[in-house]
């Protein structure tokens, strides 16, 4: 773990305030921006207000040569091949400083975080406010991007320059979120993020999303809340009635309800082919897997035809998605269920029995030992 961190220093991730010499703060400079460098890059020339204070944010000297390309065309390079996304990004530092203390890991948490803040549109994020929603655009990038703002926040000394600023960006964007799906009467009944609708299913235009990456907030969400952050637990908590839903749907109707073995399918189909948000789990089934909603759920029949679907042969109690390694969708939908039953909500630990229950689990070079990455439990569970 300390060796994978020593090497974050190989990462483009280091971007340092030449007066402070600390890593780049958006509230001092709210225009700067890696993604959309070229268009700043341009408002800085036109003069005026605005471009004197994209002028005094603008990151300076990218400039084209045998490795970078892509100056004044598009987003600034450094020509570094560690690159730095923000949709895969580990957990930077966190444990590492959590456990040592040493001020290289405090400084690569800084560093992480502040980039997090610098790789994303300028507008998008609303410029010094940090809003995490729109200015990162896969539900994955969103997850990850809370988790590492929350750490930062939560452990760098209170006396750090930039802890109170990572703190706001996460406070921000938990009341973002919060009235955008929350506490909007008019947000989806599912519990899913606007715009992480990316795949076109069954004849229709990005009507499809991937359940593990919603996990993946969903966990993040509940990891900020055990941190303390206001309004975290209740965005997790709207979250979470995705991860209950499709464990539990098929109760209260065996045949056509949400059957728990799909709940971690690569991709669904959420809207309909006129992109309006499906109103029920049991009818995103229906539009997902039209050939298994009129069978029972877990029964042989069911099983059988869920095989055939897949091309491969399957179990009883097998969930979908490489149920027997440690990174397999089950295994990601993991994280997400066990957060969602930390919630309270109805039927939360009916959902992660059930999960907890299911017959094929990580095993043998692919078990949890080996790579313990997913291998979350709830804090509410019996130990």
């Amino acid at each position: 773990m300390l060796a994978n961190t020593d090497a974050l220093g190989a990462y483009s991730i280091h971007y340092r305030d030449e007066q402070t010499g600390l890593p780049v703060s958006i509230q001092k400079h709210p225009q700067v921006t890696i993604l959309n460098w070229a268009a700043a890059d341009r408002m800085a020339a036109e003069g005026g207000k605005k471009g004197t204070a994209y002028k005094a944010d603008t990151l300076q000297n990218c400039l084209n040569n045998h490795v970078v390309n892509t100056c004044k065309t598009a987003w600034y390079s450094t020509g570094n091949p560690n690159i730095w996304d923000d949709a895969h990004q580990p957990s930077a530092a966190y444990v590492p400083y959590l456990v040592t203390g040493d001020y290289y890991y405090m400084s690569e948490l800084a560093f992480s975080a502040s980039y997090n803040e610098l790789i994303s549109n300028e507008s998008y994020r609303e410029f010094s406010k940090g809003l995490i929603d729109r200015a990162h655009g896969q539900v994955r990038g969103k997850a990850w991007v809370l988790r590492e703002m929350a750490d930062a926040a939560w452990l760098l000394p209170n006396s750090h320059p930039l802890q109170a600023e990572f703190t706001a960006d996460v406070e921000n964007s938990l009341i973002d979120w919060n009235a955008k799906y929350t506490n909007n009467p008019n947000a989806n009944s599912l519990g899913l993020m606007d715009n992480g609708t990316v795949y076109s299913m069954n004849g229709g235009s990005s009507n499809g999303m991937a359940p593990w990456q919603h996990n993946f907030l969903t966990w993040s969400a509940g990891h900020a809340a055990e941190l303390g952050f206001t309004g975290a637990a209740e965005f997790r908590n709207w979250l979470a009635k995705f991860e209950i839903g499709l464990m539990t749907d098929w109760q209260s109707n065996p045949e056509k309800g949400y059957c728990w073995l799909q709940a971690s399918a690569y991709k669904i189909q959420v809207k309909d082919n006129a992109g309006n948000w499906l109103p029920t789990y049991t009818a995103v089934y229906a539009a997902t897997f039209p050939t298994l909603s009129s069978l029972r759920c877990n029964s042989p029949a069911m099983v059988a035809e869920a095989g055939t679907l897949a091309k491969k042969s399957w179990r009883i109690g097998e969930m979908a998605g490489y149920p027997d390694a440690a990174t397999g969708f089950p295994a990601n939908f993991q994280i997400g269920i066990a957060a969602a039953a930390d919630s309270g909500l109805p039927n939360a630990q009916v959902a992660w029995n059930l999960f907890d229950s299911r017959r094929v689990k990580p095993w043998g070079n692919t078990a949890y030992d080996n790579y313990p990455n997913f291998a979350v439990m709830p804090r509410s569970a019996p130990h």
